[in-house]
């Protein structure tokens, strides 16, 4: 029944609730300081206090938790932190605004009134506030002397009075009643979670789970079976098939579907038919067999590096990997390259044209116990172009070792022409052969790759014999400082 501004009764409210006739029936209001009266002698005598007492007038609960934190000028915000919390904020002036969150409360102190508003969580936001916002608090705090709640409290006194809700729709440019909203949530339900919309559906859908399986369906089947002539889905060619074949599918809802409805059906299924990802079919039966008795090898020549030699693996065992490299581009350019400019230019200049000038390809052998390569460049990829690399093999090592070749199933290594040739070297070359389509289990891929990132990365010549040469001499830099590869992955042994 009171008035906020004037802090006394407001004959207007007992008039609006029908009991005018109690107005002057009502004690008088007392401020704070004020003494109301002595304590009744029986009283005193019940709870053993001195006959005459003076009774102060006191503020109510939340206004005494305002006053005891020391919460009296003009924009200080104490909170009463539990499981539940109470925000006030200390104001010269009452606001009435009936549609702004909250509560306006006279304080206890003379000529300051308080805004106050309950939150339903408040422990919970202070330790998000201390760990999420306020790590930084917590060191410069301890850096002062101070503790966390203190040091956060001289930072809140140092912040001006915030801004009405209609400042703040204001400067922000949204309704009051937004800006109510969207503080209140925020004050009710912490900052982190009024930050984000709530679920809520205006309506129910139009389209329904069942439409949406059959556009699905549509997905999970090539368009040749629809009798188009491409071969993927698009989004626009599908969404045209829906709209045209939903009535007659029972589907109606779709019959106007455009293609962000149809995106928005795939995405939720986390479908692309317009995008092909290409696997491996293992078409090897033996694959397992096949990549277990390559993986035993790289394992029994690590261990033979590790220990310098085994009765199991001796020294005259050698262990090479081998594999070509084909179709490598010899390209010549049409006008020359640009050196960078400090300042100006900081890549290398290219002109986007090109001659060709053939192919390479790379036949490579690499040494498992030393990284040594022997290498050829050919510009084909045969059984005599293999047969020369064996030749080159079996002049470079001692003649009394054997070498154990780790290559694949290409035609050139099994061919006739090749077979002749081992003939002829008996005991000399022993074949371990990786998995059909299993060549990824060969060491010197790695080799390859090292190549591509090095010498062969950007390489213009300006002929084919320029370019088998740069080969060439980019092998023997390898050879140079040679590193051993191998093989660390050794899981599939163990099942």
């Amino acid at each position: 029944m009171l008035r906020m501004s004037t802090r006394q009764y407001d004959p207007e409210l007992f008039r609006i609730f029908g009991i005018e006739d109690l107005y002057p029936k009502f004690p008088p209001v007392m401020a704070t300081e004020e003494n109301v009266g002595t304590l009744l002698p029986e009283i005193a005598a019940d709870l053993e206090l001195p006959k005459g007492l003076a009774i102060g007038s006191d503020p109510m609960d939340v206004a005494a938790c305002a006053l005891g934190s020391g919460a009296i000028k003009n924009g200080q915000a104490p909170s009463i932190i539990g499981t539940a919390g109470i925000h006030q904020v200390i104001m010269e002036q009452p606001i009435l605004e009936p549609r702004m969150v909250g509560m306006t409360l006279c304080h206890g102190v003379p000529g300051r009134w308080m805004r106050m508003l309950a939150a339903m969580t408040a422990t919970p936001n202070l330790e998000w506030f201390l760990k999420s916002l306020g790590s930084c608090f917590s060191l410069e705090a301890r850096a002062a002397g101070a503790g966390i709640y203190e040091y956060v409290e001289k930072l809140v006194d140092l912040v001006p009075a915030g801004d009405t809700i209609t400042a703040i729709a204001r400067k922000v440019g949204m309704t009051r009643t937004s800006v109510a909203k969207w503080v209140g949530k925020a004050l009710r339900v912490g900052l982190t979670a009024g930050l984000k919309d709530a679920y809520h559906r205006a309506r129910e859908p139009v389209i329904t789970e069942a439409a949406k399986a059959w556009v699905v369906h549509l997905v999970c089947a090539k368009p040749q079976e629809y009798s188009y002539a491409a071969e993927l889905w698009t989004r626009q060619s599908l969404a045209q098939h829906v709209r045209r074949h939903a009535v007659a599918a029972g589907y109606p809802a779709l019959a106007q579907a455009a293609k962000a409805t149809v995106q928005r059906i795939l995405t939720q299924q986390a479908l692309r038919p317009d995008k092909v990802t290409y696997y491996l079919e293992r078409r090897d039966p033996a694959f397992e067999t096949k990549m277990r008795e390559v993986l035993l090898v790289y394992q029994e020549v690590m261990l033979q590096n590790q220990n310098g030699g085994t009765p199991e693996a001796p020294p005259s065992v050698i262990t090479v990997s081998v594999d070509e490299k084909p179709g490598l581009q010899a390209l010549a350019n049409t006008a020359p390259d640009l050196p960078p400019v400090a300042g100006q230019h900081s890549t290398v200049g290219r002109d986007h044209e090109y001659k060709r000038l053939g192919t390479a390809s790379i036949l490579a052998a690499l040494d498992l116990q030393t990284g040594h390569v022997t290498a050829r460049v050919e510009r084909r990829h045969r059984s005599r172009e293999f047969i020369a690399l064996l030749q080159d093999l079996d002049r470079y090592y001692p003649p009394e070792c054997i070498l154990r070749l780790v290559l694949d199933n290409h035609s050139a290594h099994l061919s006739k022409e090749t077979q002749t040739y081992l003939a002829t070297r008996p005991n000399r070359f022993k074949y371990v052969l990786t998995p059909t389509h299993g060549s990824w289990l060969n060491i010197v891929e790695t080799l390859f790759g090292k190549m591509a990132r090095t010498f062969l990365r950007h390489i213009r010549v300006q002929s084919w014999e320029e370019l088998r040469d740069r080969i060439l001499l980019g092998v023997s830099e390898i050879n140079a400082a040679p590193v051993v590869h191998c093989w660390k992955k050794f899981g599939a042994l163990m099942t």
